[in-house]
């Protein structure tokens, strides 16, 4: 009814309220949900969650290592 009368009286949709914007659409979050579900049950179960901690432990002790191993050679002495 109220869209009628706003058709009768030549009103149109404003542009501000299309919906232009399709970021929305894609969900950062999701994409890593995903990425944890190794299995793709659609779930993250506890097994899954240790792997990306594992990895990511390694992957710190990794870049420390090199950094002082980096310093190390670097030293003077």
């Amino acid at each position: 009814m109220i869209i009628d009368l706003a058709l009768e009286k030549g009103m149109s949709e404003s542009p501000l309220t299309q919906d232009t914007d399709k970021s929305a659409d894609d969900d950062p979050w999701e994409e890593k949900i995903k990425a944890l579900d190794k299995n793709k049950d659609g779930f993250i179960d506890k097994t899954e969650v240790r792997i990306e901690q594992i990895h990511k432990i390694g992957s710190f002790l990794t870049r420390t290592l090199h950094k002082y191993i980096n310093k190390i050679e670097n030293c003077n002495v």
